[in-house]
Order: structure tokens, then C-alpha cells, then sequence
């Protein structure tokens, strides 16, 4: 007899009373007529439920900041200074590193010196231009004249054009040799030193915002499938007393990340259902549980299996006013309930009491 055989025994054996409902003379030949056929023996019955198990698989996760960058000039230049260490808090727009911008500088001035000849040459052929069309008017010039001094201000405006974007450019790429906290956080990762030179994008720090956390995992193509942005999710710490944890679906990859058939999901964690939310931080590792599939399974009152601690637990169901012995294997207990497998099927009726001594194909009659 294995444990949950004998658990189910004790547990049924209140439950099995089994006893006969019938009153007075009920379910007895009648004395009178020793050849008489027996009334229907008088039973209480209950139906076969459907009980629903969704399964869930746990998969490994990495907590992280809900923002983070790594940071990068898109200049090329020597790194002048750095005025953060890893750890450090910043704020929106802090400066965090420096270039030396003597070259850019200098172009910048060359471009706004340009700029700034271009601009008064093109507002001297303006008026030009105007002197020109108002001796045409008088018969003092001629119109090739009046053309020759359009085409000259056409020109112009062309060079002021080019001189003005030019000196834009010259102006950003200055702006770009000093890199500034894009949002609040703390400094994560530190990879150049001051005096090394670097190459535009060469990542130079990382950053992670001081907002909600969240976690990142990867999940196989099995299950992608199945989950749904904004479903609810259980995120557990190992080793940990913690409550669990709550998040949310945000985000489901559409695409496996190359070199693997894992496809990312980002989990967003309920800020308000976080215990002791000071001491998780971006890196630490969760589990995640998702749902997997649903399984279907049929359970019966306790009372209603016979010998549940024998060799041959089983059921008798009621079909046609008669009985049928159906016997089943008893899988798992369910509030007063317990699933088991066998021959049945959901809204069938099985005996729960007044079964005492019933035999297969006897009559029987449901007690009210």
C-alpha cells in the first residue's frame, strides 16, 4: 500500500460509510411474496467533475533596470577626463566624460568665421542686386547687367546654405566630445581610462536607470508560442524567504537570438507586491514560472471509492438505474475530492452511499 493509498484510506473511511438509505422494508423481499423481485436499493449519488491542472515551468532569469545604455562618444578623440566611478549616482545631463576638443574647437571657429563671410557676402549681392534693378528702371543699367548680379546672389545664398550646415556639424561634433547622463541611475561599468584614445561608438561607460527592475529571459520555441504580452506571471528568488515576487509579460522576442533558439521575453516586476525591494539589484538571479499547457483530469467525492487503501480501489456508476463497478486509480487528493483515472467520464453518477453489498447490473434508485 503506498502513502497516498493509505492517507486516502483514512481519509475515506469516515467519508465510505456506505450504509443502506433504504426505510423499513426497503430493498428487502417482501414477506409475503418469497419469489418477488427486490425493490431498487436506495443510494445517494454525485457526479463526476472535470478538474483543471495548468502546468507551469520554472526558467531561469536575470533581474535588470528597466533603463540602461551604454554610453559612447560619436566622436573620436584622447579622453581628457572622467568624473564618475562604477557605483556612482548621476543625474539627467550630468557630465560623465570629456574629450580633449582643441581640434574640434578650432574647426568649429573656422566654420563660424565661414559662416559669417558667407552671410555678408550674400547681403552685399543683395544689394547689389537692388541697386542694379533700380538703375535698370531709370535706363542706367542694362538688363544682362541686372541678370549677371541675380546669379551672383544665387550663388551666394547657395555658399551661405552649405557654410551654415557646415557650421552645424561643426558645432554637434563639438558638443559630442563631452558625454552626459542621458536619465537619473548609477554607474554600472567603467571601460576607458583618461589619456587612452578612442574610436566613435567605443563604449566608454554603462549606465542603469534607479526605476522599476524587470527580468530578462530567454525562452525555447516550445513555449513562445503561449505567452502573451501583458499575461501575469509567478518570479520566485532561489534561496531565498522572500515572498514571491509578481511581473508582468512587457515585452516577447518575434525573432531567436542569433546562435540560439531562445527567443528574449522581458518581465516588468510589480513595484507595489516587491518585498524588501531595497535589496534587489539589477544582476541578481530569478526563476520565472509560466504556465506551459493545461491538463484535464476527473475527480470524485472521497466517499464514493470503494476499498481506496486495496489492491482494487474503484467507483460504482450508475447508468440506467443499474450499477456498474468501474474500477480506477486513485492520483492525487483535491479539497474533499480526489482525481482519479479509470473508465469514466465527466456528469457521470457514482455512488457515494447506501452502496453497501451492491453488485454489478443491480437496481438501485437515487435517494432525493
Amino acid at each position: 500500500m503506498t502513502r497516498f493509498h493509505r492517507i486516502l484510506a483514512l481519509l475515506g473511511a469516515g467519508a465510505i460509510a456506505w450504509l443502506i438509505l433504504a426505510p423499513e422494508g426497503h430493498g428487502r423481499a417482501a414477506t409475503t411474496s418469497p419469489v418477488a423481485t427486490p425493490p431498487p436499493t436506495l443510494v445517494r449519488v454525485a457526479a463526476v467533475e472535470l478538474a483543471s491542472q495548468t502546468m507551469e515551468l520554472p526558467f531561469p532569469g536575470q533581474l535588470q533596470a528597466d533603463q540602461r545604455a551604454d554610453l559612447a562618444f560619436e566622436v573620436e578623440g584622447l579622453l581628457a577626463s572622467r568624473d564618475v566611478e562604477i557605483g556612482d549616482a548621476v543625474t539627467p545631463g550630468q557630465e560623465l566624460a570629456r574629450l580633449d576638443a582643441a581640434a574640434l574647437r578650432h574647426a568649429r571657429q573656422q566654420r563660424e568665421a565661414a559662416l559669417a563671410e558667407a552671410r555678408a557676402t550674400a547681403r552685399q549681392l543683395k544689394l547689389d542686386l537692388r541697386r542694379a534693378e533700380a538703375l535698370a528702371d531709370q535706363k542706367a543699367a542694362t538688363p544682362e547687367e541686372v541678370e549677371q548680379k541675380g546669379s551672383a546672389l544665387t550663388a551666394a545664398e547657395a555658399r551661405l546654405l552649405a557654410a551654415e550646415s557646415a557650421a552645424q556639424e561643426a558645432q554637434r561634433r563639438e558638443r559630442e566630445s563631452v558625454l552626459v547622463a542621458p536619465f537619473a541611475g548609477r554607474i554600472q561599468a567603467v571601460v576607458v581610462e583618461p589619456g587612452e584614445r578612442v574610436r566613435v561608438g567605443q563604449q566608454i561607460l554603462s549606465i542603469v536607470g534607479s526605476g522599476p527592475l524587470e527580468v530578462a529571459v530567454d525562452l525555447p520555441e516550445s513555449i513562445i508560442q503561449a505567452i502573451e504580452v501583458g499575461s501575469r506571471v509567478r518570479v520566485e528568488r532561489p534561496q531565498s524567504t522572500d515572498a514571491i515576487l509578481q511581473g508582468t509579460v512587457q515585452e516577447r522576442g518575434r525573432a531567436a537570438k542569433p546562435g540560439t533558439r531562445l527567443f528574449p521575453v522581458t518581465v516588468a516586476l510589480d513595484p507595489e507586491a516587491v518585498p524588501n525591494l531595497h535589496e534587489l539589484l539589477p544582476g541578481m538571479s530569478v526563476e520565472v514560472y509560466f504556465p506551459s499547457s493545461s491538463r484535464h483530469e476527473l475527480s470524485v467525492p472521497l466517499s464514493a471509492v470503494i476499498d481506496p487503501g486495496s489492491a482494487g480501489p474503484r467507483v460504482a456508476r450508475v447508468r440506467d438505474a443499474r450499477v456498474e463497478v468501474v474500477p480506477v486509480e486513485p492520483v492525487r487528493l483535491l479539497g474533499d475530492r480526489v482525481v482519479v483515472t479509470g473508465d469514466l467520464e465527466a456528469d457521470q453518477l457514482v455512488v457515494t452511499a447506501g452502496g453497501r453489498g451492491l453488485l454489478p447490473g443491480q437496481a438501485v434508485e437515487v435517494a432525493p
